[in-house]
Formats: structure tokens, C-alpha cells, sequence
């Protein structure tokens, strides 16, 4: 059985674990030998090995050197402390590889910000942002082969002083992303405000405690109220301080030849390297193949998220939620790119300042919050070419639904549009549908086929609906030069309010004014990132 799927047991059955801290292969065997369950390769003792602080000065190759080391050692599973994940949801995805790959049976990461403090130590402490985190821990879950392998998410609010009731909220949005189990950490003299949070705790995600600055909480007491991981942390490298000096006495008055064996070996330093982008940064220096192409994606307005999905990122633009390291705007510029379109504009307002204006050029829409979608892409009226394509901000799309698009050249305005929807029962009202003149049958979907589209929105009948709007939609050229006009004084553009206009609604003007619209049926390669479920799903798909 390898050390993941014994800890997993052990995490199933109903004793309580007892991990020990260890910075070597030394250390590791004496706590396998004092029979406790498993080995905490602690970051405080690695880093005071190195007699440096704990404080993210060590490198992750270093830190990872002295937990395989430690592993080897050694038929226990190892946990390793991983502090902060050495940077952000890029470097957990590297980090969780290879802890994997040497064997190690989980990692612990926690929400401060990069560089930490020890937890222990007085002076700041600084907790990073919910959404932040939590984008670390997916990252995490989508990075690992294998499910055995554990991502434990250690919370530090009470540590920081920023409450129980935090400490709470955060605990919460972690385990309900998957995080396998809660190290609440405290540094309080007593254990009062651990007993605290642990009999508030409601959900089944274990909790895990490190009572090293309150001793008087009994393995009894921790049992008692539902703790299912103790970690006594730092005694190895306090027990290790005294007994080198013995040695060094010892050496002092009679040379080595009784201590040698004691002395944990130094393997030779590897270095890793990690280039995540290298394919990107390629490309990026590739000329475009289609000049003749705009993409404009509004993303100006706050975000409108389930409950669950909103806690976690109620903060920032949906265009800009995590994504296993990158964002979900920065997937979809990525996916754009590949396919040869370079010319992207995003039109952003709230919070317009978080965006990375490196990978495509931002248009400002200061009135985002008394106008809709339409106010936002005439914003870029004069961006406008012989090939417009708009795009959501909320979605995520693969490259080979692009390629379609773009492909199509016979309509005036091509949608995508996904007819699954007629086989899910429950309905999101704010759904916008499509309605095709040929009513096809679901059982006979022609992917080959552009269907004439006599309607699209929000409010229309589920039984006269032929597929769901997938919120990508493509001018040609006439169309892109009516797009330019459209003004609130032109008589031909009354039957719309451009100011609260939805894009459904100006695809119903191009209807009206006798445009050739089309939709491309697709039944798979885009997705809508509104809930937690699409969220949890799309980083679980999506490396």
C-alpha cells in the first residue's frame, strides 16, 4: 500500500492521528520508532536546520529535498508543510507534481501571504484574499494524479487576530472546494479558542490541530471534541538542539567515531525548473493569421455569482476568478491567441484597475452600473472590422469552437448555440435560449448545419426552444458596419434601448432588420462559470 493510500485510511478510521515534526532522515526514524501514525516534515524545523528563519527564505527544491529525504527514511506517510505554496497558484501546480512524484502522501498549505512569518513569532501576519486561496487549493486538486494524495488547508485568521467568526468563513470556503481536512492554528497560551472553533465546526472535512503553545489540551480532550489530526510540530528539532551539542562535546573531547552513524546525510541539491508558459511565450511572438479579426469581450459589470461561488470571489470582475493559476480572461486570451487571434479588446469598469492590460487592451465603461451589455460593446464601436466577434466574460471556451467561428463565413451574424439544454429539466430563469426555424429534434443534431434563428433571449418558452446562447457571437463585415451606426437618435434603431439593452436584444434587431443570423449547434467545449459546482468542475477539467 503507498503512504497516500495508508493515510486516507487512517484519515477513514476513528482513532485520532498523531503526526511528529522532522527535518531529517533522522528525526523521521525516531518518530516512526516511538509508534506515532506519521511524520510532519515541518517547515519551522527544515528552515532552523538550515539555521535560517521560517520565513520563505528556503526555496520549495530545498524544502523538497528535506521531505524526501525524510520520506525515504522512513515506512510512515509523510505530510509536508509547504507554507504558502512558494508563490501563487502556478507554483502549488508545480510544487503538489513533484511532492507527489517523491512519494510524499500530502502537502499543507496555508492563507497567508507569500513571503510568511512563522506563525509563532511576533510581527505581522498577513492573510491573503479568500478568492486568492481558494484558487491555490483548486490548483492544487487539479495538479495531483492521483485523489489519494491529500491537500490540507491550514487556516491562520485566529493566529492573525482576525476573529473566530473569520477564522470560520474561511475554514468554510475551503473544505466546501475540496480541502481534505482544516489545520486551525492558534497561538493562544490556552486552548480555549481552538475548543471554540471546533465545537462550532459543522462540516465533515477533519480538523487538524498544532498544540504546540497549548500543552494542557489531552489526546483525550482533542477526541472528544472531534479533532482527527494532532501535530506536535517542533519537539524533534528542540530534542535535535540538545543532542547536537552532546555530539559536538562529544567530538570536542574524542573525535567522531561514536557519533558518526547519528548524523543524517546531505544529499546533493537538484534543481528544478518549471516553464508553465514556454508554448505560450511562443506563440505570442507568431503573427496572427486573421488581421481582419476583432474580439470584443464586455466585462464591466459586477459580478452576479451563486451564493457559494460569490463568498469566494464577490471582490473582483468573474472575468479575472482564478483558474488553476491563471484567470479565467487570461485561459480565454490564451485560447484566442492560439487559434491566431491577437486583436482582443476588453471592456472593463468594475474594478477596471485589476486587469492585466499585457495581453489585450482595456476600454473603460465608467457607467457600468446603470447600463447593460450593449452600452458596453459600442464602447469599442470604433475597434470594429470586417470580422466582430463577441464574446462573454463569465464563459470559457475551447479552441476548436473558435475555429468554427471563425470558419463560418455565409451569415451576417453566427451564434453558438449548445441544444443540450433541452435535456436538463431545471432552468436557470436568466437563461438566454435560442429559436430556430427548422425545430429540429435533439436526437438528429446536425453539427454541420447553420440553423436560421428567429428569436433569442432570456424570457422566451422552454418548449419552443431549440438550444441555449452560449454567449459568443460573430459579425461579418455588413453587419460590423451596422454595428458602427447604432445610435439613440437613428430612427432605424428606436425598437432598442441601447442603454439597457442586452446582447440577445441586438441579435433580435439584426433579425428585424432582415440579416442573415445563424447559430452553430455545439454540444460540448464552452462552459458558463457561475456557480460553484461550474467552478469546481472547470478546474477539475482544466490543467
Amino acid at each position: 500500500m503507498n503512504k497516500a493510500k495508508l493515510f486516507r485510511k487512517y484519515l477513514k478510521g476513528k482513532e485520532l492521528i498523531r503526526l511528529v515534526g522532522a527535518h531529517n532522515g533522522l528525526t523521521a526514524k525516531l518518530v516512526e520508532e516511538a509508534g506515532f501514525e506519521g511524520i510532519w516534515a515541518s517547515g519551522l524545523e527544515i528552515s532552523t536546520s538550515y539555521a535560517l528563519p521560517d520565513a520563505n527564505i528556503l526555496t520549495m527544491t530545498e524544502f523538497l529535498e528535506a521531505a524526501t529525504q525524510i520520506n525515504e527514511a522512513s515506512n510512515l506517510p509523510v505530510i509536508a508543510d509547504c507554507d504558502t505554496g512558494f508563490g501563487n497558484s502556478n507554483n502549488v501546480i508545480h510544487l503538489v507534481k513533484k511532492y507527489e512524484n517523491s512519494g510524499i502522501a500530502g502537502i499543507c498549505i496555508e492563507d497567508k501571504v507569500f513571503p510568511k512569518v512563522n506563525s509563532l513569532f511576533e510581527g505581522r501576519q498577513e492573510l491573503a484574499p479568500i478568492y486568492e486561496f481558494v484558487g491555490k487549493i483548486m490548483a492544487a486538486k487539479s495538479a495531483r494524479k492521483s485523489k489519494e494524495f491529500s491537500i490540507f488547508a491550514r487556516v491562520e485568521a485566529l493566529v492573525s487576530g482576525w476573529g473566530h467568526e473569520e477564522a470560520l468563513r474561511r475554514a468554510t470556503a475551503y473544505a466546501e472546494v475540496g480541502a481534505d481536512g482544516i489545520l486551525i492554528h492558534s497561538k493562544s497560551d490556552t486552548p480555549g479558542e481552538i475548543i471554540k472553533f471546533a465545537k462550532n465546526w459543522k462540516l465533515n472535512t477533519p480538523l487538524i490541530v498544532v498544540p504546540t503553545k497549548y500543552p494542557s489540551l489531552t489526546e483525550r480532550e482533542m477526541i472528544k471534541y472531534g479533532i482527527k489530526i494532532v501535530i506536535y510540530a517542533n519537539h524533534g528539532i528542540r530534542g535535535a538542539i540538545k543532542a547536537i551539542r552532546t555530539t559536538f562535546s562529544e567530538i570536542s573531547r574524542g573525535g567522531i567515531k561514536n557519533i558518526d552513524e547519528k548524523i543524517a546525510p546531505l544529499s546533493e541539491v537538484f534543481k528544478l525548473q518549471g516553464q508553465f508558459d514556454l508554448k505560450q511565450k511562443e506563440e505570442e511572438f507568431l503573427k496572427g493569421e486573421y488581421d481582419d479579426f476583432v474580439v470584443i469581450i464586455p466585462a464591466a459589470g459586477v459580478p452576479t455569482l451563486d451564493r457559494k461561488l460569490g463568498r469566494m470571489f464577490n471582490d473582483i470582475p468573474v472575468s479575472l476568478i482564478d483558474i488553476n493559476g491563471k484567470t479565467l480572461l487570461k485561459r480565454n486570451i490564451m485560447t484566442l491567441n492560439k487559434v491566431g487571434l491577437k486583436n482582443i479588446y476588453v471592456v472593463a469598469g468594475y474594478k477596471k484597475e485589476l486587469f492585466d492590460r499585457k495581453d489585450c487592451k482595456i476600454i473603460g465603461n465608467n457607467h457600468y452600473q446603470d447600463k447593460n451589455i450593449l452600452y458596453s460593446i459600442l464602447k469599442a464601436r470604433s475597434k470594429f472590422c470586417k470580422n466582430t466577434i463577441v464574446i462573454y466574460s463569465d464563459i470559457i471556451f475551447r479552441e476548436d469552437v473558435i475555429k468554427q467561428v471563425i470558419n463560418e463565413q455565409t451569415a451576417d451574424v453566427l451564434l453558438v448555440m449548445d441544444s443540450t439544454c433541452k435535456l436538463v429539466k431545471q432552468r436557470n430563469k436568466n437563461l438566454e435560449v435560442v429559436v430556430t426555424k427548422e425545430k429540429k429534434n435533439i436526437k438528429k443534431r446536425n453539427f454541420n448545419y447553420l440553423y436560421s434563428v428567429v428569436d433569442v433571449g432570456s424570457e422566451i418558452d422552454d418548449k419552443i426552444a431549440d438550444g441555449e446562447f452560449a454567449g459568443i457571437v460573430k459579425f461579418s463585415n455588413r453587419a460590423s458596419k451596422e454595428l458602427k451606426k447604432i445610435n439613440k437618435n437613428a430612427k432605424r434603431y428606436k425598437g432598442i434601448n441601447i442603454d439597457n439593452a442586452l446582447l440577445s436584444n441586438l441579435i433580435r434587431l439584426f433579425i428585424d432588420m432582415k440579416y442573415t443570423v445563424r447559430a452553430l449547434d455545439v454540444n460540448s467545449g464552452w462552459t458558463e462559470v457561475h456557480t460553484l459546482e461550474k467552478y469546481k468542475h472547470v478546474c477539475s477539467t482544466i490543467k
